[in-house]
């Protein structure tokens, strides 16, 4: 028994089976798998059959990316797969086909494309493993394989990888692993052409009953929040049955992550160290390792089916346990079930009284795209995110009010809030409907007009109309959240006067932050990015920039124009006047127009007679290109309060006679030719594969042939940024750095919560943690960010670089401001071919 190669064994049904192949991928697309808490493999994967492999997860009977079930296995592969296992293993079932797709830019000479791994998730580790490949590559096997597919046992043991075997796989050629050489370490190396599909068949379940595990699933009441004696004297009843059997595998315990009996049960038996203990997971925890995803209903029906007994621990009205004992029923099966006295306190099933089929006004639902700058912000959070801080079991909200927890409680030791959604999501409604049913009863509160409901309701209102910022604390988030009801509730109550409205303060107290924004007068339209950077330092949540008066942060400050006058809404040129048509579209309430105001006046605008002075302002951002004198004497006058956004011009600078590609100098004579005092921006990939040492040569080449006054720009990323960065500090230049500002995801303990020695990296140091997060599209942003700060772009490419650095090509390009980009290898030399007579664009075949 070993490992056995039939070359060309599928070459007859190639076209069979890639048509096969691509009606999976249709009904479950290619995806690339977790590898740890945060990595993932480079190459795509699918499945088909009974279970689909996901890599942290294990196998699956439900694909996550679609909320179905994997696809059946096709015909062909099935036929062909079968008929090969049980050759080798007469009781053979295919049970899954893992789909892996390799590509030849995943090569990398210093490690395989899928690294050495054992095989071993299977419970049937007898039945072989069935290779078929498509396009050729190479097969790695961790040990020397003899003449006859043999791995001496010593190796088989351990990976030692200066030994291993490497094996050339070429188009249909079949390879299976069965034996004691079905639990070698083995490998996916480099792909050999363009493409290679190879295809992995494994049996899963065991073969008969006797050679099944015994299956014991233990679920309960989430409203639990202590394993008592007797609850633990009852789940060690169930090991001692376990011991008791006589069953060749080890015995399997299910249960979930809901919280209350599930999730304390599972921390007993992992602290008593009993094996094969399944945790399936309903509630989704990032960063923790369970055996299945799924929607509730499915995953305690697929726990069900698989289990040969149930411990049940439940009270008598508990709705969620009762329609688990009751189908467990219904497939045939006794439960064993362990009476839990009643509890007030059923976090997932109360069962309220319906609400009346009244529906709440169309006002009810207010969603502005920016509030009044009377009213203060609300945000729903989740508790992961945000933390328990202020909230207890005796409190559901702060001392200030400022943070309202709105959930259930009982996961946190939290106190339950007056304004918990007392419909809970089960097998009979989903999370929409519960959260209409919860619309409809918030309405009817509001409708008594006391109660605790309402009068929490109200104080929140009155908070927010104060100005005051809140924070409504979930469990939900981002999902949809019945938070969001509340948030619309609030407005509501402020828009029709239910609570005392607290008048702004005047546009010109000294209490009010003010910030004046001018820009240049030849800027024609606004990108995405400058829009974001004027948004964010509204809101004050910049990457850089924090605006504070009289030492705090202040939000919504009153902001200062020049006057353009002119339509408000037709399109303005200039940024005065782009910045103008932007608050307007924004709703922006507090604005001081110095000089001709809009027609017509925007509600809330008012116009000043004092020149556009920005020793008056607290702040004054600038959008400024450093040809312009105008808006430098503005910066002179604002002193260390100037916010300085660039926009160079484009200053591009190309030798007369552009080198030759042979030419080993060609990137000095590049930078020789760029004007002195050039902002010079010099970007790339993060790893060149193959030739690190060419990249790096020939970057410093070009930084130490630079004029000596020129300013390099750089993103700060590995590879071709660092080592410009690095060349051009060696040479004394000034250097201008744009890193990117990446999410922060914060560092969890193996409860899931956050780890309290875990401090987000602020940038400037006086921002608070509720600032410091940014947006996932930081790579993008800093990309334009380095080309708006640039006169010219220089690229280094590899082959098939980042999507990084051809956004910042693609940009700067774009923004005429891109010189040259070199690359490793020659460009294609251009075809040549004769056109004679008529030339059509398009061709087709006439009848």
């Amino acid at each position: 028994m070993a490992i056995k190669i039939i070359k060309g064994y599928a070459s007859n049904v190639k076209g069979a089976i890639l048509n096969e192949i691509e009606k999976v991928i249709e009904k479950a697309p290619l995806y690339r798998a977790r590898v740890g808490e945060f990595g993932k493999l480079k190459y795509g994967m699918t499945n088909c059959g009974k279970y689909g492999w996901l890599s942290t997860e294990g196998y699956t009977k439900i694909n996550p990316f679609t909320d179905e079930l994997w696809p059946e296995i096709p015909e062909t592969i099935k036929t062909l797969m079968t008929k090969v296992g049980k050759h080798y293993y007469p009781d053979f079932r295919l049970e899954t086909v893992l789909i892996n797709v390799y590509t030849v830019d995943l090569n990398n000479p210093s490690k395989p494309i899928l690294g050495f791994h054992q095989d071993t998730s299977e419970r049937n580790k007898e039945a072989p493993i069935i290779s078929l490949s498509f396009g050729s590559g190479t097969f790695i096997v961790g040990g020397q394989v003899d003449s006859s597919g043999k791995i001496p046992k010593s190796q088989l043991a351990k990976l030692n990888k200066t030994l291993t075997t490497s094996i050339t796989l070429g188009d249909g050629d079949l390879l299976i692993m069965y034996g004691d050489e079905r639990m070698c370490f083995h490998a996916a190396g480099e792909v050999i052409g363009e493409k290679r599909i190879n295809l992995t068949g494994r049996m899963v379940d065991p073969i008969n009953e006797s050679d099944k595990p015994l299956i014991i699933s233990l679920l309960g009441l989430s409203t639990i929040k202590t394993l008592t004696d007797s609850l633990k004297t009852e789940v060690e009843k169930v090991m001692v049955y376990r011991q008791q059997t006589n069953r060749k595998l080890p015995s399997e315990l299910l249960t979930t992550n809901r919280p209350g009996f599930d999730k304390l049960v599972s921390s007993y038996l992992i602290s008593r160290k009993y094996p094969s203990t399944f945790i399936y997971e309903i509630q989704d925890e990032k960063g923790k390792k369970y055996r299945y995803i799924g929607n509730i209903k499915e995953t305690i029906h697929e726990i069900l089916h698989q289990s040969d007994h149930l411990l049940a621990a439940t009270n008598q009205s508990d709705y969620f346990m009762a329609e688990t004992i009751n189908y467990y029923k219904s497939i045939g099966k006794e439960p064993w079930i362990i009476q839990i006295p009643e509890t007030d306190e059923d976090i997932y099933n109360p069962n309220p009284k319906p609400p009346s089929n009244e529906q709440p006004p169309k006002q009810f639902q207010p969603n502005p795209d920016r509030k009044p700058i009377s009213l203060g912000n609300i945000n729903v959070t989740n508790i992961k995110d945000s933390g328990t801080r202020g909230l207890s079991s005796t409190n559901w909200h702060n001392s200030t009010f400022s943070r309202v927890y709105i959930g259930r409680g009982g996961r946190q030791g939290i106190a339950r809030s007056p304004l918990h959604n007392p419909y809970s999501i089960d097998v009979n409604q989903s999370r929409s409907q519960v959260i209409q049913l919860f619309r409809q009863y918030s309405w009817e509160q509001m409708q008594i007009g006391n109660g605790v409901f309402y009068e929490t309701l109200k104080r929140i209102a009155t908070q927010v109309a104060k100005g005051k910022n809140l924070e409504l604390v979930c469990h939900c988030k981002p999902e949809d959240c019945h938070g969001d009801v509340i948030h619309r509730a609030v407005l509501w109550m402020i828009k029709e006067g239910k609570v005392p409205m607290i008048p702004d303060e005047p546009i010109f107290s000294p209490d009010r932050l003010h910030l004046g924004m001018v820009g240049l007068p030849y800027y024609g339209g606004f990108s995405t990015r400058i829009e974001l950077e004027i948004e964010t330092i509204i809101d004050n949540k910049h990457r850089q920039w924090f605006l504070k008066l009289n030492g705090k942060p202040a939000k919504n400050p009153v902001i200062h124009v020049r006057g353009v006058g002119g339509n408000i809404s037709a399109p303005q040129r200039g940024f005065d006047g782009l910045i103008q048509r932007y608050l307007y579209r924004e709703n922006y309430k507090d604005v001081v127009v110095h000089g001709t105001m809009p027609n017509p006046v925007p509600e809330g605008w008012v116009q000043s007679l004092e020149p556009f002075e920005p020793a008056n302002f607290n702040y004054l951002f600038v959008y400024w290109d450093e040809a312009d004198n105008e808006l430098y004497n503005l910066i002179q006058s604002a002193g260390n309060k100037a916010l300085i956004a660039y926009q160079r011009k484009p200053l591009v600078g190309n030798p007369s006679q552009p080198p030759e590609f042979k030419d080993t100098n060609r990137f000095s004579k590049y930078a020789a030719s760029v004007p002195p005092g050039t902002y010079v921006a010099v970007v790339g990939s993060r790893e060149w594969y193959k030739s690190t040492e060419w990249a790096k040569t020939n970057v410093t080449q070009f930084v130490n042939a630079l004029p000596s006054n020129c300013i390099l720009v750089s993103g700060g990323a590995k590879g071709v940024d660092t080592w410009a960065e690095e060349a051009a500090q060696s040479r004394g230049l000034r250097t201008l750095i744009h890193p990117a500002r990446w999410i922060q995801i914060p560092r969890r303990l193996a409860d899931g919560t956050i780890d309290p020695k875990w401090k987000p990296k602020l940038e400037p140091s006086d921002r608070t943690p509720e600032f410091s997060n940014e947006r996932a599209n930081a790579g993008p942003e800093r990309n334009e960010v380095l080309v708006d700060e640039c006169n010219s772009l220089y690229a280094f490419l590899y082959d098939d670089d980042s999507s990084g650095t051809k956004h910042a090509i693609s940009y700067a390009a774009l923004n005429r401001k891109l010189v040259h980009v070199f690359e490793q290898t020659p460009p294609p030399e251009p075809e040549n071919f004769e056109v004679s007579g008529d030339f059509n664009l398009f061709y087709f075949d006439e009848d």
